[in-house]
């Protein structure tokens, strides 16, 4: 339903992106209560409601602090201990803003990635270019990482891990120059 009501008021829900409620409570679907996020952020937003109100922010009653965490790729990282809430809230943000560029940049490989095997690969079974939505598939399947690097240095490596699961192939051709050409000297 939140889906629903957030194309109503808005547009369509970009590609990779997911509808949040805010305050955490699933079935207020008022439209002030939604927003677009990542995955991630989304996710994030489910844990449990600390005495800072903030999630990954805790009171740690041993040394009288506020504890800073976030989960990065199941992996909990301490962000540290503060004795100001404002401080600490601060550096969860801050942290969160890293990982939504960190995840913004990703998409964007990922996007480079199947543009350009939708251009240049096809099916060696049917002779024919694989959708992008089935290249995207692929890429999630095989757990490609794609790396911070120009595409075209790491299509072999994406190739080879997504030929797992999706038949796929990449054909150059080499064009002919039938065209003569005359040299003309500066001098003449």
């Amino acid at each position: 339903v939140h889906r629903l009501i957030w194309i109503l008021h808005n547009d369509l829900i970009p590609d990779g992106l997911q509808i949040d409620h805010i305050n955490r409570i699933r079935d207020d679907n008022r439209i002030e209560n939604l927003r677009v996020v990542t995955r991630r952020q989304n996710t994030s937003n489910h844990g449990k409601i600390t005495k800072s109100g903030y999630p990954g922010v805790w009171w740690y009653d041993l040394c009288k602090t506020w504890q800073v965490r976030i989960q990065v790729d199941k992996k909990t990282i301490n962000l540290g201990y503060h004795k100001d809430l404002n401080v600490a809230i601060a550096i969860r943000k801050e942290a969160e803003l890293k990982l939504q560029k960190k995840d913004e940049e990703r998409e964007k490989k990922i996007k480079q990635a199947v543009d350009f095997l939708t251009r240049n690969a096809i099916n060696p079974q049917t002779k024919m270019p694989h959708t992008p939505d089935r290249i995207k598939s692929a890429l999630e399947q095989a757990h490609v990482n794609i790396k911070n690097v120009p595409i075209e240095s790491q299509i072999q490596d994406i190739i080879h891990a997504i030929s797992k699961f999706l038949p796929i192939s990449v054909e150059t051709k080499k064009i002919k120059n039938t065209r003569k050409t005359r040299m003309r000297s500066i001098d003449q």
